[in-house]
Order: structure tokens, then C-alpha cells, then sequence
């Protein structure tokens, strides 16, 4: 099975992915990752679909046999939009590098999805933390 990168942002509240490594490009959205992975699936297909009605066999062959989606998070947007957080003290918190934390908060890297997902349920954590707190 082929693997096809996407890379994923977030933009006004809706998730936007497109194809990297293949010819051409795919677009897709969704309200939430979920949904953004479903009609991802689905622009392939009708993608594949208009490249047999193309006759570019290179391609149709390429990936007629199935597709693996490799889904790369953009996160170098969150310092602006959380400019509060300490991306550093975030990283040691949830055990990663406050390197690689830089890196991914500057745009330099991309973060995997698990990757994602564990930064993502870090804030959350701390978000329900703060939550708790009575001040007096």
C-alpha cells in the first residue's frame, strides 16, 4: 500500500489537509480531524476516479490497490494563538523535547498524529487544571 502525506492545519475553527508526495494535489476539510480524514478519503477517490477517465494509467496504477494516509499535524500556529503557553515547560510536562517542541511550534517540524494527540491532551490537561482553580 502506497503512503500519501498529508499535511493538516486549522484555520477559523475547520481542519484543511492536502496531499504532499504524489502528482497533482487533493484538498480537503472537516469540522474536526475525523471528519477531515473521511473526505480526504473520499477526494482520493474521486481524484483516482477523473485520472481513469484521463487515461493517466501511471497514476490509476500507482494507487488503484490502496492508499495509506500519513497525516501530519502543522502546530507552528499555536504560539500565536496561545502566546501564554510556555512551549518549553509544555514540553517537559508531557515528556518531550523542548527541541523538538520549538521546532514544531516554529513550523520547522511537523508533528506526527500520535505526536499530536499527546501535545493536544498536555493543553487539555492543563486547561482543566486552570479550570479548577478558585482564586480567593
Amino acid at each position: 500500500m502506497k503512503k500519501i502525506k498529508v499535511t493538516v492545519r486549522k484555520e477559523n475553527g475547520v481542519f484543511w489537509g492536502n496531499t504532499e508526495n504524489i502528482e497533482g494535489i487533493v484538498v480537503a476539510e472537516g469540522k474536526n480531524l475525523e471528519e477531515l480524514k473521511k473526505n480526504m478519503q473520499e477526494a482520493f477517490a474521486f481524484h483516482l476516479e477523473e485520472c481513469e477517465k484521463d487515461k493517466d494509467w501511471d497514476f490509476v496504477n500507482r494507487y488503484k490497490k490502496g492508499v495509506d494516509f500519513v497525516y501530519e499535524i502543522a502546530l507552528d500556529g499555536i504560539s500565536q494563538q496561545l502566546p501564554e503557553l510556555n512551549m518549553s515547560e509544555l514540553a517537559r510536562r508531557i515528556s518531550i523535547s523542548p527541541v523538538m517542541m520549538r521546532k514544531y511550534a516554529s513550523g520547522k517540524s511537523k508533528a506526527s498524529e500520535k505526536r499530536l494527540l499527546e501535545i493536544q491532551n498536555g493543553i487539555r490537561t492543563i486547561g482543566n487544571e486552570l479550570s479548577q482553580i478558585t482564586l480567593l
